[in-house]
């Protein structure tokens, strides 16, 4: 099939270390979005799925075209945050509040994952197009992001969280994109 259109920007900051605490990382990573429903399995087969996506691309002979194209079929690149607390050994998703913003674009995204159901879903997780943390306040994070299964293209649906614990737990602390 056609090559997925490229991963967006993701305004350059990917990866950083939680100042103060030894061994807690942050980072974003692009997943290859096939319309799944559990993009954790996906995940699990992320290698698989760049390397599919990099041989569709060199045997694309026109980028653009291959592009319009894999976003019909339902491929994309979407962003996910996650946190390591063993130097990076091994990742997880960011813990969901409990409360976020009770905005309609709020509820749309929280409704695309599951919480507490049975079904196929994959469980909300929050995603953080930036953060930031301070060697002054040890284990404290600020981020603006979002609940969902991924990281909204549209900084409208983000909102202001904050983690007391190196990010292990994150409280909604501000509708919309503040920081």
């Amino acid at each position: 099939g056609p090559a997925p259109p490229p991963p967006p920007a993701t305004g350059g900051l990917s990866f950083q270390p939680v100042a103060g605490v030894d061994g807690v990382f942050v980072a974003n990573r692009l997943v290859l979005d096939q319309g799944q429903s559990d993009l954790d399995r996906a995940e699990r087969r992320f290698d698989q799925q760049s390397e599919a996506a990099s041989q569709q691309a060199s045997a694309s002979e026109d980028d653009a075209s291959a592009a319009a194209a894999g976003e019909a079929e339902g491929q994309r690149f979407v962003l996910r945050t996650y946190i390591s607390v063993n130097m990076g050994l091994a990742w997880q998703p960011l813990t969901a509040p409990s409360a976020t913003a009770d905005t309609g674009a709020a509820k749309a995204l929280r409704a695309e994952c599951s919480e507490g159901t049975a079904d196929a879903k994959s469980p909300c997780s929050l995603h953080l197009a930036r953060w930031s943390s301070a060697a002054a306040a040890p284990g404290v994070l600020f981020g603006v992001g979002n609940v969902g299964l991924r990281l909204s293209d549209n900084p409208e649906h983000h909102s202001v969280f904050l983690s007391r614990d190196a990010g292990l737990t994150w409280k909604f602390v501000l509708d919309g994109p503040h920081l």
